[in-house]
């Protein structure tokens, strides 16, 4: 039985804030084919419209070039081509290229604030947080770009604060706004074994990082 909404009214930015996580235990994953089977796999459980799912993709191959790696400009500019080739067998979702198109534009960075859309919407969400992390030299610089844009701020700073991250592997996030966090003995025993286990998959990686 499929699962996940497959109209296109339905095109929420669910799928891509929880993701995150499957893009850090696939870092050192070298099939493409697989990574996107496991990508697509968990977008479906909410979201199954093919747009959805192609924004799930280049989310998820975003942070994995930069935790293999590569700048955020290089991450863009070798995407399409790389997806084209393994995505000929999903047209559906191929075809919804053109909705991402401005992110692999070479001058995207300077696109005006005042274009920059944060709704609900999976292609608002996507564009406005490429936008918030090209044109952020730090996490927090990235979060606060997002939230002032507006609108859906939660989902937006989240995904924002991710690719900030995945930018920025040796910056953190503001020790005071990680003060203000409630139940952190909670928080600490879900995150910290995961971060653990996964830190070193990252670091070897990083290690051998490919050139920008």
């Amino acid at each position: 039985m499929e699962c996940g909404d497959p109209s296109v009214y339905a095109n929420g930015n669910g799928a891509l804030m929880r993701l995150a996580p499957l893009a850090i235990h696939l870092v050192d994953e070298d099939s493409l084919d697989k990574r996107l089977q496991l990508t697509r796999d968990y977008t479906c459980l909410t979201h199954r419209h093919p747009r959805a799912i192609l924004a799930s993709y280049i989310y998820l191959e975003i942070i994995h070039s930069l935790l293999n790696g590569r700048s955020l400009l290089t991450a863009l500019k070798i995407l399409p081509e790389k997806l084209e080739g393994t995505l000929k067998d999903q047209p559906e979702v191929w075809n919804e290229l053109k909705y991402f198109e401005p992110i692999f534009e070479t001058d995207f960075a300077a696109t005006l604030r005042c274009e920059i859309k944060s709704s609900g919407y999976v292609v608002d969400t996507l564009l406005a947080s490429i936008w918030c992390a090209l044109n952020a030299t730090s996490i927090d610089q990235a979060i606060i770009l997002a939230v002032n844009l507006g609108d859906d701020t939660d989902t937006l700073a989240s995904i924002t604060g991710t690719l900030a991250s995945c930018v920025n592997l040796s910056d953190q996030v503001s020790k005071t706004w990680k003060g203000q966090l409630r139940n952190l003995k909670l928080l600490n025993s879900i995150i910290e074994p995961f971060a653990k286990m996964e830190s070193k998959k990252i670091e070897e990686c990083h290690s051998s990082s490919v050139p920008n």
